[in-house]
C-alpha cells in the first residue's frame, strides 16, 4: 500500500483513538488531546490534498473484511477532489471548534470532547467511504453523539431540539437504507458505490425513481431543503456555539455531498426529469428561507435561517450541474464546482458567525437583536468581527462568499434568454442574494450601532475568543483570492 494510502486510513482511525484518550479525567488535558488530534489530521487532510492536486490520481483503499465478503461489501476508502477537499474542510474546522471549546465548555469536559472526535470521525468515514454498508455505519455514527451534545450541552430547550434533530435525521437514514437495500436485491447484489453507479441507471424505471426518491429525502433533510429544514433552527438555537459550528459547517455538507456523490449520479435520468420541480423548490427556498431570516429576532436563529438559504443554492448549483452535463460539459464542470465551493465557503463564514452569536450570549446575556444596540463602542473587536463576517455571508469581493455566488450566477444566467425556468432562477436567485444582505446590514445597524445597551460592565471579547472567528474569515478572504487552491481539483 502506498503511503497516501496508509494516511487515508489512519486519518479515519485517529479520532477514534483519540476519543478515548480524550476521556482523561483533567480537562486540560482532554483539551490538549483534542487539539493535537486535529492538527495532525489536518496535516495529514493538507498532504492529501496537495498530492491530489500534483497528480489528479484518486487515492484507493480496499480491504476486504471475511465478515462482510459473503455479503460483497468490503472497507472501501476513496479520495478524490470532492472527497478530499471535504474531508480538508472537517479537520480545519474541528480545529477551530476544539480551540472555541476551551471556553466555552464547563462541564463535562472529557465526555464532551469523546463525543467531538466520535462525531469527527463518523464525518470523515462518510466522505471516505465508497461502499453503503460503511457509509451508512458512519452516517449514523455521527447522530448519536450529536444528539447528546445538543442535550447535555445545550440552552433551555436542548432536549426538544435533540430529540426533534434526530427523529428528522434517523428518519432520513432509515429512508435511505430503504433504497439501500432495493438497490441490492434487485440491481446491484454488492454494496460498492461503483456497482450502484453503473447498474442502477440502466435498471427499470421504478427502481430507479424509489432509489433516487428514498436518497434525495434523505439527504435534503441533512442539508436541510424546505420543507425537511425545520430541525435546524431549533438545534442551532439550543446547541453551544462550537456545536453549531459542526451542525452548519460540516453536517450539513453530509447532505450536499450525498447528493453530489450518490442520488443524482445513481438515478440520472429520474434526476433530470425532475430537475424543473427540484431547481425551483431550491431557488424559492432560498427566497422563502431568506424573508423568513429577515424577521428573526434571535441572532443565531437568523444566522441558522442564513444556512438553509446557502445551501439552497447548493443543491440548485448541483441539480443544475446534472441537468447539462450531457449538454454542455463545461458549463457542468464551473456548477459541480461552483456547488462545492458554496458548501465550503459556507463553513468557514457561517462557522465564524456561530462563534460570535456565542460571544455576544456570554457578555450581554441575550442573543435578541432588538435588545442589542451599539456594542461597536461597548465591545469593538466583536464589532469588527462580527462586521466583517457578515460581509463575508452577503458575498463581499475578495470574501469566498463572492467567488461563490459569481460562479452560481455564472452557471444559469446565461440561459435566462433561453427559457422561463431559468429566467425565474436567476430573479429568484437575485433576490435571496438581495435579501440575505439586506436583512445583514439591518443586523448590523441594530446590533452595533445606536444608543448603547443599558449595562456599563460589558467586557469585549478576549483575543483568544476572537481569535477563531476572526481566523476563519482570514480563511474565506484566501480563498475570495486564490479560488484555485479549490478549483483547480475540479477542472
Amino acid at each position: 500500500m502506498t503511503l497516501e494510502g496508509e494516511l487515508l486510513f489512519w486519518i479515519v482511525i485517529i479520532p477514534s483513538i483519540a476519543a478515548i484518550i480524550a476521556l482523561v479525567p483533567k480537562p486540560k488535558l482532554s483539551h490538549i488531546v483534542v487539539i493535537l488530534t486535529n492538527i495532525i489530521t489536518t496535516s495529514i487532510s493538507i498532504y492529501l490534498w496537495y498530492y491530489y492536486l500534483t497528480n489528479k490520481t484518486p487515492i484507493v483503499v480496499n480491504y476486504v473484511i471475511p465478515s462482510f465478503s459473503s455479503i460483497k461489501s468490503t472497507y472501501y476508502l476513496y479520495g478524490d477532489a470532492l472527497s478530499l477537499s471535504l474531508t480538508l474542510l472537517t479537520t480545519i474546522i474541528m480545529i477551530f471548534v476544539s480551540l472555541s471549546s476551551i471556553v466555552e465548555i464547563k462541564n463535562l469536559v472529557n465526555i464532551y470532547n469523546f463525543l467531538v472526535l466520535i462525531t469527527e470521525t463518523g464525518i470523515i468515514g462518510t466522505f471516505l467511504s465508497r461502499d453503503f454498508i460503511f457509509f451508512f455505519i458512519f452516517w449514523e455514527v455521527v447522530l448519536i453523539p450529536m444528539f447528546f451534545l445538543i442535550e447535555l450541552w445545550g440552552g433551555p430547550r436542548r432536549s426538544y431540539a435533540a430529540i426533534k434533530f434526530l427523529i428528522f435525521t434517523h428518519i432520513g437514514s432509515v429512508i435511505m437504507l430503504l433504497g439501500i437495500f432495493v438497490g441490492y436485491a434487485y440491481v446491484t447484489h454488492s454494496f460498492s458505490f461503483d456497482s450502484y453507479l453503473s447498474l442502477i441507471p440502466n435498471s427499470l424505471a421504478w427502481i430507479q425513481s424509489l432509489i433516487f426518491i428514498t436518497f434525495y429525502i434523505a439527504f435534503a433533510i441533512k442539508m436541510p431543503i424546505p420543507p425537511f429544514h425545520t430541525w435546524l433552527p431549533d438545534a442551532h438555537v439550543e446547541a453551544p456555539s462550537p456545536i453549531s459550528v459542526v451542525l452548519a459547517g460540516l453536517l450539513l455538507k453530509m447532505g450536499g455531498y450525498g447528493m453530489l456523490r450518490i442520488a443524482f449520479p445513481m438515478a440520472l435520468p429520474i434526476a433530470n426529469s425532475s430537475y424543473f420541480i427540484i431547481s425551483l423548490i431550491a431557488a424559492i427556498s432560498s427566497v422563502y428561507i431568506s424573508y423568513v431570516a429577515m424577521v428573526q429576532k434571535d441572532l443565531k436563529r437568523m444566522i441558522a435561517y442564513s444556512s438553509i438559504t446557502q445551501m439552497s443554492l447548493a443543491l440548485l448549483a448541483i441539480s443544475s450541474s446534472y441537468y447539462f452535463i450531457n449538454s454542455n460539459l463545461s458549463l457542468s464542470n464551473l456548477l459541480y464546482s461552483a456547488s462545492v465551493f458554496i458548501m465550503i465557503s459556507h463553513a468557514f463564514i457561517v462557522g465564524s458567525l456561530f462563534l460570535l452569536a456565542g460571544i455576544v450570549l456570554e457578555r450581554v446575556g441575550t442573543r435578541n437583536i432588538p435588545s442589542l444596540s451599539g456594542l461597536n463602542k461597548l465591545m469593538p473587536r466583536f464589532a469588527i468581527s462580527l462586521t466583517l463576517s457578515s460581509l463575508g455571508e452577503m458575498g463581499l469581493p475578495s470574501t469566498s462568499g463572492f467567488i461563490a455566488e459569481l460562479l452560481v450566477l455564472s452557471g444559469i444566467i446565461p440561459y435566462l434568454r433561453t427559457s422561463p425556468l431559468f429566467l425565474a432562477l436567476s430573479v429568484l436567485v437575485i433576490g435571496a442574494l438581495a435579501l440575505t444582505t439586506g436583512y445583514f446590514l439591518q443586523m448590523i445597524k441594530r446590533v452595533l450601532f445606536g444608543k448603547p445597551v443599558n449595562q456599563k460592565n460589558i467586557e469585549d471579547a478576549s483575543l483568544f475568543e476572537i481569535m477563531n472567528p476572526i481566523l476563519l474569515m482570514v480563511i474565506s478572504i484566501i480563498l475570495g483570492l486564490m479560488p484555485f487552491l479549490i478549483l483547480n481539483a475540479f477542472t
